[in-house]
């Protein structure tokens, strides 16, 4: 899809759009909210070299971008009109679509009750203005590093329906794994379908999944089917090859390859192995 970058105006408020460039669905992209057109232009100065950068003057139009965009990282400021940086943080992260997106707040000053603030609605960093560029990319690198931490659970997770205290992201993909068994009846998962049902477009859907799993859209689909055809197997109702058909694999040799490569074992191993493993224990 196509995003207009906003061209930033001298002194006055008024961000135009009217270069458009294009925006893939795996670009790192950072979002920029500030009413100062100074420090918009500061930072995506410092962040064009590495991300594709988009903006919005007030908290309002960020949380609409964000939610339109799914951005990798929000950088915001606290106050500004019509919605303050507190608000668009607090919204944000009660989001399905925007829940896993860190945020840096920005702040001329914050004190401790205003910082303990910013920690309990979910920012994810907050920094103190002025600062220079090393410093801003050392803590956006920071930042970025401890959500591989997230992506490294999610992509190593076989089954998001553990009884265990759940996370947004945890309900999220619990919800998204069971819309896929149910929407599967025998022909293809339908993506768009699916990103309806949940409220995101195609292309938001693919973003925030890659986000969080650190795998596209489709590849979490094909884990589901896998974890779906591992339990038909492990309750033995099923045998191989009418687990692999029931979880949507018509090639029977793909399946297995697919099998091994998520659970380590052949599907024909799966129980035997899973019964070693607890006698180990």
């Amino acid at each position: 899809f196509v995003i207009k970058k906003p061209f930033i105006n001298d002194p006055i408020l008024n961000y135009k759009e009217h270069v458009e460039i294009d925006l893939n669905e795996d670009d790192k992209v950072v979002l920029i909210v500030d009413d100062n057109l100074d420090v918009v232009n500061y930072i995506s100065d410092i962040l064009s070299k590495f991300y594709k950068v988009i903006t919005a003057k007030n908290g309002k139009i960020g949380v609409e971008k964000a939610m339109q965009f799914i951005p990798n990282l929000i950088i915001s400021d606290v106050m500004m009109p019509e919605k303050s940086g507190i608000d668009l943080c607090g919204e944000l992260k009660n989001y399905n679509q925007t829940s896993h997106i860190p945020i840096i707040l920005l702040t001329a000053k914050l004190g401790e009750k205003d910082k303990l603030e910013a920690m309990k609605i979910g920012a994810d960093d907050y920094i103190t203005k002025p600062f220079d560029s090393e410093y801003l990319l050392t803590r956006i690198e920071n930042l970025f590093k401890n959500r591989k931490k997230l992506v490294n659970y999610y992509s190593n997770k076989n089954s998001t329906n553990l009884k265990e205290k759940k996370s947004i992201e945890d309900k999220f993909l619990e919800k998204l794994e069971n819309l896929i068994i149910e929407k599967y009846n025998g022909n293809e998962i339908s993506i768009p379908e699916i990103a309806q049902e949940l409220g995101f477009s195609r292309s938001s859907l693919y973003r925030k999944i890659k986000a969080v799993t650190g795998s596209p859209i489709n590849h979490f689909v094909k884990r589901v089917r896998l974890n779906k055809a591992a339990k038909l197997i492990l309750e033995g109702e099923s045998n191989v090859s009418e687990a692999a058909f029931e979880s949507g694999f018509n090639d029977i040799k793909y399946f297995r390859a697919c099998f091994k490569e998520q659970f380590g074992v052949t599907p024909s191993k799966y129980k035997g192995s899973l019964s070693t493993k607890n006698e180990s224990v």
